[in-house]
């Protein structure tokens, strides 16, 4: 492997990062079948193909190009391993094989006695997504926008009892108008207390806003928030 292995540079942990995971690129192209024995024609086919992407990845530059000969390839893998040097031709097939599945691209092509040069198609790291922002709930944003010309004040408490409606509501938009109830809720989420005319007021106004339907009457009165209530006053 050449000293710059690694476009960072940044010294031979990192090097040694980048080529561990430069070899993990093969096996997720061909994860190992437990089936295949080791001593098996298949199972000797596939090591020699790991064993050649290994001596390309130890040998490749920092823009991951590489120009090695099958000779070269097949002494490189007997220096690491140990054992007699791999048929030149089975070293050819393991090469043409790694094209296959797109592990390796021949960038220039030798002439004469000159080695192919390869680059090593090995992808970058995705960068995590962005968190993605939360949907903003249209029922709310409806509130927003009719409170645009309010002051601040009335803006914040009007908004803690709308959510309070909002907290309260079901599936069907369906809510109690228990002003007590949404008054406490509201007082708890913005801090100070909210008296219960000021949630009266609140219900009186979102059936004039078109935000909700009075659905019926009595002590405690039941609503609807409209659906149709994003669209502006």
């Amino acid at each position: 492997m050449t000293e710059n292995w690694t476009a960072s540079g940044t010294g031979l942990t990192d090097r040694m990062a980048d080529r561990e995971a430069a070899y993990r690129v093969f096996d997720d192209r061909r994860p190992s079948v437990p089936w295949i024995g080791p001593q098996t024609i298949a199972g000797r086919i596939a090591s020699l193909r790991r064993e050649v992407w290994r001596a390309l990845v130890d040998a490749a530059d920092e823009n991951m190009h590489v120009v090695l000969s099958a000779t070269e390839i097949a002494a490189a893998i007997a220096s690491s391993s140990g054992r007699r040097p791999a048929n030149r031709g089975n070293i050819q097939h393991a090469l043409r094989w790694l094209q296959n599945a797109g592990l390796l691209k021949v960038v220039d092509r030798g002439v004469g006695q000159q080695s192919n040069t390869y680059r090593l198609c090995i992808p970058r790291p995705k960068a995590p997504p962005r968190p993605r922002r939360p949907a903003r709930d249209y029922r709310l944003q409806a509130f927003d926008n009719r409170a645009t010309v309010w002051s601040p004040q009335r803006r914040r408490t009007w908004r803690a009892v709308w959510q309070a409606v909002l907290a309260t509501a079901d599936s069907e938009g369906q809510f109690a108008g228990d002003v007590a109830q949404l008054a406490d809720a509201a007082s708890d989420k913005l801090g100070v207390d909210i008296a219960d005319d000021t949630v009266a007021r609140v219900l009186r106004w979102s059936v004039a806003a078109q935000l909700t339907d009075q659905t019926r009457g009595g002590g405690i009165p039941l609503y609807r928030i409209r659906t149709s209530s994003v669209d502006p006053a």
